[in-house]
């Protein structure tokens, strides 16, 4: 293909070439040939005046004189003779009707042509030679980057938009290269995006179908552990109906994945949410030999429930980070949120632009779904979820809650 553009831009220089020296080759004999047409109408009209002047009979030896004298050749042609376009005729004013008819187009006149043509085919060959590597440098510099471009955008069109396209070449197709890039980046976000959508439309059914089969019989075996333990308590019953409470809490998480996130909000004290946590995961730090601890107080308007789903998630991972023993879980209480803080390995930076994706996780375990749906628990709150990683601590912040005080003013404001 790039030798076909090659020969494609050699051909098109050439052919305006050719036709620009033919152009200026036909210009400068046109230029010679109304020259010496004109020069010998001169030289004709001068001899005829002094034929005239001079009374002299026009004959052979007249004519042969007139000849030598000015190059020119000679000859009488009658009133109704026809001549051809190579001689200029003169009337003689002598009431004969005769005419002097010179043949301009000479030995002189042939050379000024024949030099015309040979600078013409001269210039034509050098423009070959010289178009060669010129149509080379095109080809290499402008048409072949364009190939590629088609190329690749074939193959964007028949939907395969993996492989990148490479910047490069003239500003201009440096442009185009950088538009059709940005254009494959965004088709095949635009393509993952669909998948996802589908598949999360998917697991939403799918979830929401076995979230309903097991609440109910998982609540049902709550009640009967809680009369057992009425009867005859037990701290192995307290362990159980605790595990049945972070069951229960998993099925409404799945239940807010595919019915959508709704908050009820109320004023809550954001401390008494994280000793919930603390409670409810406190077996599971216990076996990894994890301490949680709880620092400060504030009360903000949020869904209770909700929150406890979102903390519990960022403690749940926490833990599960640090598996060598001696690690620890800090949960800072703050005026407008949460900081969880734990001294695990953190997130790797290739994961950081899914952190907060559905079904990212790496864990031979995780389902993905806990940042993600923690996310959207903040996001329902008017709250943002972020995290950083400073000094070998990972710190998962919530901030933008409201506090009581403030929603208060608000209501009384309207």
């Amino acid at each position: 293909m790039f030798k076909r553009s090659h020969a494609q831009i050699f051909l098109a220089f050439l052919t305006v070439h050719v036709l620009l020296i033919g152009v200026a080759g036909y210009a400068a004999w046109s230029l010679i040939d109304k020259s010496m047409r004109q020069e010998a109408q001169k030289s004709a009209q001068s001899v005829v005046r002094v034929l005239t002047a001079g009374g002299f009979t026009l004959n052979d030896d007249v004519l042969q004189r007139m000849q030598d004298l000015t190059g020119y050749q000679f000859q009488i042609v009658t009133a109704n003779e026809s001549v051809s376009d190579e001689l200029v005729v003169v009337e003689i004013v002598n009431g004969s009707g005769e005419r002097v008819a010179i043949n301009y187009q000479t030995e002189r006149y042939h050379d000024h042509v024949a030099v015309i043509l040979f600078v013409t085919i001269a210039f034509v060959l050098s423009g070959v030679v010289i178009f060669i590597p010129v149509a080379w440098f095109i080809a290499r510099r402008f048409a072949r980057p364009l190939e590629t471009l088609s190329l690749h955008a074939k193959t964007i069109g028949s939907g395969e938009w993996g492989q990148g396209i490479e910047v490069k070449g003239a500003s201009e197709i440096e442009s185009l290269s950088a538009a059709l890039e940005q254009m494959r980046l965004q088709l095949n976000q635009l393509d993952s995006d669909n998948r996802k959508a589908e598949r999360l439309a998917t697991v939403g059914t799918f979830t929401a179908t076995i979230a309903h089969e097991v609440r109910n019989p998982l609540a049902a075996v709550k009640i009967m552990l809680q009369l057992i333990h009425k009867d005859h308590a037990d701290e192995r019953i307290d362990h159980i109906l605790n595990e049945i409470e972070r069951l229960d809490l998993m099925v409404d998480e799945l239940l807010g994945f595919s019915a959508g996130m709704e908050v009820q909000l109320a004023p809550c004290a954001l401390e008494s949410v994280a000793s919930e946590v603390q409670r409810l995961l406190q077996r599971q730090a216990d076996h990894a030999d994890v301490s949680i601890e709880i620092t400060g107080a504030a009360e903000v308007m949020a869904d209770e429930r909700r929150l406890r789903q979102l903390l519990l998630n960022l403690c749940l991972n926490a833990i599960q980070a640090q598996h060598d023993g001696d690690g620890y879980v800090k949960i800072e209480v703050c005026k407008d949120g949460l900081l969880v803080k734990d001294g695990g390995p953190g997130v790797p930076e290739d994961l950081l632009p899914e952190l907060f994706t559905a079904f990212s996780s790496r864990r031979e375990q995780g389902t993905g779904l806990g940042l993600h749906l923690a996310q959207h628990i903040a996001h329902a709150h008017g709250a943002a979820l972020n995290y950083a990683r400073q000094e070998e601590v990972t710190c998962f912040s919530l901030r933008g809650l409201k506090a009581v005080d403030a929603q208060s003013n608000n209501d009384s404001d309207k």
